[in-house]
């Protein structure tokens, strides 16, 4: 069945279905509540009962599901079929009905552009954001806050796409934003908040 998570910060509890142990290293901690403390604390910072806030490689949901009572408003983006299932069994299983799951791989041939216009996006999609926000200039025009992800496929040698993650900071400043980057969870992998 599905697991009970409460985040004090957030002064939340919701239920969530993951995937076996094995096939999510941090499972523990996302029942313990304690998964990426720091973008939970940066979300909860941002967002708002009138937020619109988007989950952009939804994983399993956990963050969708954490802000779930936060907010206006909740879209998963989730490009695996299993992973888009599980995340919206968890949002029926809370009875929330302002939260949508998407099953779609986001980039140039599926813009952002074609959803309704979120105020917060935390983006997570393995190297392929660049692609994912220039691919989509009407959400950068309508300016949300970003939290984002990035992933420097040169340093942790993925056969990733040879996307540098600076390409993704310099697309932001160029439209206006000040980057910051917030918390380096390892060697190359770190988040940025991204402000207009």
């Amino acid at each position: 069945g599905p697991y009970r998570v409460s985040i004090e910060r957030l002064n939340t509890s919701f239920l969530v279905y993951l995937p076996p142990r094995h096939k999510s290293p941090s499972h523990d901690e996302k029942i313990r509540g304690e998964y990426e403390t720091e973008v939970v604390d940066l979300l909860a910072d941002e967002a708002s009962p009138t937020t619109t806030f988007w989950e952009v490689g939804g994983g399993w949901g956990y963050f969708s599901l954490a802000l779930a009572d936060q907010v206006q408003r909740v879209t998963a983006f989730e490009a695996d079929f299993g992973r888009a299932q599980l995340i919206r069994k968890s949002s029926q299983r809370n009875e929330y009905s302002h939260f949508e799951v998407i099953q779609e791989k986001v980039g140039e041939s599926s813009p952002l552009d074609d959803y309704q216009e979120p105020d917060l996006v935390l983006m997570d999609i393995e190297g392929w954001e660049y692609a994912a926000l220039n691919s989509s200039p009407q959400l950068i025009e309508h300016s949300p806050t970003f939290v984002i992800e990035l992933h420097d496929t040169e340093q942790l040698y993925m056969d990733e796409p040879d996307v540098k993650p600076n390409e993704t900071v310099e697309l932001l400043e160029e439209h206006g934003y000040s980057v910051e980057k917030i918390s380096e969870r390892s060697s190359g992998n770190y988040h940025i908040l991204a402000k207009l």
